[in-house]
Order: structure tokens, then sequence, then C-alpha cells
């Protein structure tokens, strides 16, 4: 029986330009001269939701840096017009994983290869509505079934491998929040499967409720003048996460459903990036760079503490 073709690693993020941000210039006037910027987009209008895409290229790279610097200079966005252009985003699901104070911190990177304005053709309304959705091959890590209506599992996915043979990989967490997700996955998925996922990427929002000593009113006695006020608006401001709590949104990749299995026949046939070396590759990829980022925030914490002479 055939298989149909495979996306590897791919998103598709469209609605309307809310504004271009984090413009970055690197190795000014250098070989390797690059440059980049994040397209923030608006994938629900009801929600108010939105999706940063970033865009990074090389100077020398023509095609690109021609393109990157057209929707750089033309594109609308509601910052700066009111009304923003609307686009059509597609890339690769990444990852910046870094340490802080000994804590390894996982932030998805959308890195975008293409990016569509909309130019008002009636056959092509429908690609450019708002949307935030992937599709991707990853390799099982960790299944961590947190609830009846919660399963986290952690993939290698892979972000390219070149004509010359080198591969880079990036581990994320995709996360199924409904029972049948759980059901369907949890007794099926084994460790080092090769597993192709759909899903949205979605902000999930919770409440937290900070503890007592955080949110408790403080003592007014004795103060007066402007060191009541301030005493009294941080009151008003405690009372209020008492009532409320704080609001904490997270970035996911929420699962929607998976197909068949890979096998080595699908790897072959279809030249995906998931051969045995491939793998060990890019786990080591990881590791390398896991292990580089380690020592900066160790190199960091011990150049901010005193050094006695």
């Amino acid at each position: 029986m055939s298989r149909e073709k495979l996306m590897v690693n791919n998103f598709v993020v469209a609605g309307e330009v809310l504004d271009i941000i984090n413009y970055k210039e690197f190795n000014v006037g250098q070989m390797n001269e690059c440059w980049g910027y994040t397209l923030r987009i608006e994938t629900n209008p009801e929600t108010g939701e939105y999706q940063d895409v970033e865009y990074f290229t090389m100077l020398s790279n023509e095609k690109t840096n021609k393109s990157m610097d057209t929707i750089y200079q033309e594109v609308k966005t509601r910052a700066k017009d009111e009304v923003g252009d609307k686009v059509r985003c597609t890339g690769r699901i990444t990852s910046n994983d870094y340490y802080k104070n000994g804590e390894l911190i996982r932030k998805v990177v959308l890195s975008g290869s293409f990016c569509n304005r909309d130019k008002g053709k009636a056959s092509e309304k429908e690609l450019f509505e708002p949307c935030s959705k992937f599709d991707l091959v990853g390799v099982v890590g960790d299944v961590n079934v947190v609830s009846e209506e919660e399963i986290n599992i952690t993939l290698l996915v892979n972000e390219y491998k070149s004509k010359n043979g080198k591969i880079k990989g990036h581990e994320i967490e995709v996360i199924g929040r409904s029972k049948p997700a759980v059901d369907a996955m949890k007794d099926a998925l084994k460790k080092d499967m090769i597993v192709p996922f759909g899903g949205l990427m979605t902000k999930n929002v919770t409440t937290e409720f900070l503890p007592e000593e955080e949110t408790s009113p403080l003592s007014t006695e004795g103060a007066w003048g402007t060191g009541l006020e301030e005493i009294e608006k941080k009151n008003k401001i405690r009372a209020e996460l008492r009532e409320n709590g704080v609001k904490r949104e997270k970035f996911e990749l929420s699962l929607t459903g998976n197909k068949p299995i890979v096998t080595e026949e699908d790897i072959e046939n279809q030249k995906l990036p998931f051969e045995a070396d491939d793998i060990e590759e890019m786990y080591a990829d990881v590791d390398d760079r896991l292990e580089k980022a380690k020592e900066r925030d160790n190199f960091k914490n011990t150049s901010n503490d005193e050094v006695p002479f």
C-alpha cells in the first residue's frame, strides 16, 4: 500500500500583520553579515491571539535577502497603518534552548522560510484566513500521561539536512489535551518510534494563585501622606491578585492527531532524514548545544559573583 508524501517539519501561520519587531543586524561589514526581524501575526481575531514568525538571512543570499527586504519595507502593519496586510507564512518549527540560573528553558521558535501577501484574488482568499497549524515527523522520546485529558510527548524533529550531509535537529514538546488523545497515544506510542503528527499552535492560558505572603494586605499602621497612598495602591493590587490570580500564557504545540508510524521503507522511499545515523547525529547536535548553553550560564553566574583578592 502506498503512502502519502509526509511533511517533515512545516507550519502555516496566516492572518493580519500586527507589527514588525526585533530587527537585528549581525557581523555588519563582514563577509558573513546577516540580519533578521519578526512578523507578529494575529491568528485568532476573536481572542486577539497572535504568533511571532522569525525571519533571518545572510546578506550574501541575494534571493532570500531581496524577498525579506521587500516584506520589511512594504508590508502594512496594524501598529503603523491601522490595518495590516494579510499574509501567509510557512517555515519550520525549531527551538532556542538555554539555561538561566541552572534551569533549562525551552523556547519554541517559528523559523520562517516564505511569506506571501494577500493580493485580493478571490481564488486565494481561503489561504489567508487566520490560522496557526503544523505538520511534522518526530522521533518519540518521553511520553508523560499527566491526566486523563493531558499527555505530553517529547519529540526529536529535523530542521534540515543539507546536500553535504550536515544535519540539525531540535527537541520539542507536543501536547494532547483531550481524553481521546490520551487514550489513543498512551499505550500506542513507544520510545524511538518515528511518527507524523499534526496540530495547532496555541497559547494556553492558566490562572496561578500566588502564596499568601505575596498577596495578603500590607500594614498601614503609622503610615500617612504619600507613604499611605503607596501602600494602599499596593494593597489594591494584592486584593485583585487574591481574587483573580495571575494569568500565565504558554505557547503550545497542541495535537489534533497523528498518522501511522514511519517505516524503514518510508524513510528510504521519501528520503526522510531519519536514518539511524541521522537520528544519532541530531541527538548529538542537541546535546552539544545544551552543553554549550550550560557553560555560558555557569560562566555568567560565576562572573557575577564577587571575586576575593
